[in-house]
């Protein structure tokens, strides 16, 4: 079973950004703003389903600002897929290393889903 990484920027009040990638590193489909709602979730998950073939695990990372990552937490527990909690710092660095001059979540998205692969999976 292949385990998909699906780093999630969260939005307090906007969408949240999420980037999937393959346990290489390899971006499996387009990044994606989505509703911090099950329905969002769902989206997301029909998404990776259709690229990514149905014997599949998702590990949803995130960095745990205030409760918005409670929804995201709980909608993975009742899927049978994994929640990581990043520390800020850590995807920080990442952050910093692909763009100096620019802030966005879609970066954010993306430097949190290659967290387990740059730490070979020691993501907490």
């Amino acid at each position: 079973m292949e385990v998909l990484n699906i780093g999630v920027d969260l939005g307090a009040t906007a969408k949240h950004k999420a980037e999937v990638v393959n346990s290489e590193g390899k971006k499996i489909c387009p990044s994606v703003s989505i509703p911090g709602t099950k329905e969002g979730f769902d989206m997301l998950r029909e998404n990776v389903a259709k690229r990514g073939g149905q014997e599949i695990k998702l590990c949803f990372i995130c960095q745990p600002m205030s409760m918005s990552w409670f929804p995201l937490a709980e909608y993975a527990r009742r899927h049978g897929d994994e929640i990581m909690r990043e520390r800020a710092w850590e995807s920080h660095a990442l952050v910093k290393y692909y763009s100096r001059h620019s802030k966005s979540g879609k970066l954010d998205a993306k430097a949190l889903a290659l967290m387990p692969v740059v730490n070979n999976g020691s993501v907490e």
